[in-house]
């Protein structure tokens, strides 16, 4: 599977992923083994990524009978048909289900499927300067 887009990222914040096809993200671990750590040579420091949560959700589908999954593993955590918005960041609507450590599957359903989905994570991430570039 292909790697989203990353829409935008920044260091123990927010990641963004746009897909357009079905694909994957590891999203827990340093520059080598995640896909949405950082690196600043300049500082000479990397993130670690020890989590994350899904905090909004944004989707299309080229008809009503195309539809998007995204898990986290294997855990289907959200089935998202037609077009929509969704946000989690709110207090009391946190996207905790299934193991916020667990990489983040995007598969867009449907004969001749077309469309996007675009999720922003919530990053809780450390600094270590001997993983720097």
């Amino acid at each position: 599977m292909a790697l989203p887009t990353i829409v935008n990222n920044k260091y123990a914040s927010r990641v963004t992923l746009h897909a357009t096809a079905n694909g994957s993200a590891n999203v827990t671990g340093n520059s080598t083994t995640c896909d949405i750590a950082l690196v600043n040579p300049a500082a000479n420091t990397s993130e670690t990524v020890n989590s994350v949560q899904i905090a909004q959700v944004w989707w299309g589908t080229s008809n009503n009978s195309n539809f998007w999954t995204i898990q986290r593993g294997a855990n289907t955590v959200l089935i998202l048909t037609n077009s929509g918005h969704m946000q989690f960041s709110e207090p009391g609507s946190a996207m905790t289900e299934f193991a916020n450590a667990a990489t983040i599957v995007f598969t867009l359903n449907g004969v001749g499927a077309s469309g996007f989905c675009r999720v922003e994570l919530q990053k809780q991430s450390t600094y270590d300067a001997s993983q720097g570039a």
